[in-house]
């Protein structure tokens, strides 16, 4: 009187421990995929540049504030041996990754392909896999551009503030001595 028999519960029980089990693989790669878009937004949404290297050497992060300031494309750099980034870069990375020591606020120029020279603030780490080797390198960087249009405008004002102080100083100067004979002939009349 059973609908069921054994072997049909059997067969039954495995598909549904596959189905579970397929249903908490989806689950798991969703939220990987939701991690992976959270941190591609929050990678993209940066104002400092970011590129990342593995232990081969090759980039495996450029973000759109690295496009900006490098004047390369991601989809040109990425994959690529880390010479492909400009020589500034590949110096920081080369020390970073030989060394095994990051650089703090280091100030470089960035030569980029037409010529042009770009100031930026640098900052470089290893980073290690979870067995303890090292897995690549990081660098996070900053356009000094308008800091340094800033600082040049800034001196130039005070250049400018000196010279006029002087020359107020020197009108000064040049007028006291000629009171006393502008007095004399205002007195001769």
């Amino acid at each position: 009187g059973r609908v069921y028999g054994l072997p049909e519960q059997r067969a039954l029980q495995i598909v549904g421990d596959q189905l579970a089990t397929a249903v908490e693989n989806a689950r798991l790669y969703t939220q990987l995929q939701d991690g992976k878009m959270y941190n591609d937004i929050l990678l993209d949404s940066l104002v400092s540049g970011v590129v990342a290297t593995d232990s081969d050497q090759r980039v495996t992060v450029f973000n759109n504030e690295a496009e900006r300031i490098t004047g390369l494309r991601s989809d040109s750099v990425i994959g690529e041996p880390m010479t492909s980034l400009p020589q500034a870069l590949v110096r920081v990375f080369n020390h970073t990754l030989t060394t095994g020591k990051g650089v703090r606020n280091r100030d470089v120029r960035l030569r980029l392909s037409d010529g042009e020279a770009v100031p930026i603030q640098i900052g470089s780490s290893v980073f290690y896999g979870h067995e303890g080797a090292v897995s690549g390198a990081l660098a996070v960087f900053s356009d000094l551009s308008v800091v340094k249009r800033l600082e040049t405008q800034v001196r130039r004002t005070a250049h400018l503030a000196s010279v006029g102080t002087l020359s107020a100083g020197m009108a000064h100067e040049i007028k006291n001595p000629l009171v006393t004979p502008k007095t004399f002939s205002q007195l001769l009349e």
